[in-house]
C-alpha cells in the first residue's frame, strides 16, 4: 500500500502490478514513485 498522502499514477500502478504478479524486480532511478507499494521489489540502477 502507499501512504494516503501520496498518489501513484495509473501507469506506475500498472508497471508495479506487472512486476508483482510476475515476480519481477522493478529497476528504476525513480524509486520515490514506487517505494510505498507493498510487495514490490525495487532496485535503483543509479545506485548499483
Amino acid at each position: 500500500m502507499h501512504d494516503a498522502n501520496q498518489t501513484v499514477g495509473d501507469a506506475d500502478i500498472l508497471i508495479a502490478a506487472f512486476c508483482i504478479v510476475n515476480g519481477y524486480t522493478l529497476v528504476t532511478d525513480n524509486v520515490k514513485h514506487f517505494e510505498n507499494i507493498a510487495g514490490l521489489r525495487l532496485m535503483n540502477w543509479a545506485e548499483e
